[in-house]
């Protein structure tokens, strides 16, 4: 429990170390919505030291180094979900995989 309005970006790296000592856990993998996200909190989960693996969602349009190296790579996006027939069916969903150097993207795109 953290008081009134504390936000993830504030309290995430704190948790994932706070637990990796109680449970003695030496690896881990965190996954997080872009709430976690800020630059103090990347910095410390790709500090070598605490060997903290990662899976991110975020909206990489926001993001000027995603725009130019993730967004503009040319690659086959696979269908996920086709435009469906129904209201009730799953939106339309496109993915595919983009590696940068030692990170891996998984770009997501809805048509509609």
């Amino acid at each position: 429990m953290w008081p009134g309005n504390t936000t993830d970006v504030k309290t995430l790296i704190l948790v994932i170390d706070r637990i990796r000592r109680r449970f003695q856990i030496g690896r881990v993998c965190i996954v997080a919505d872009r709430g976690a996200i800020s630059v103090e909190v990347l910095r410390a989960l790709e500090d070598p030291e605490r060997n903290i693996g990662y899976i991110l969602g975020t909206r990489m349009r926001n993001v000027n180094q995603i725009k130019r190296d993730v967004l503009s790579r040319a690659g086959r996006y696979k269908k996920v979900y086709p435009q469906g027939k129904s209201p009730k069916d799953p939106a339309p969903l496109k993915v595919k995989e983009v590696i940068c150097g030692r990170s891996h993207y998984i770009v997501c795109l809805n048509t509609k």
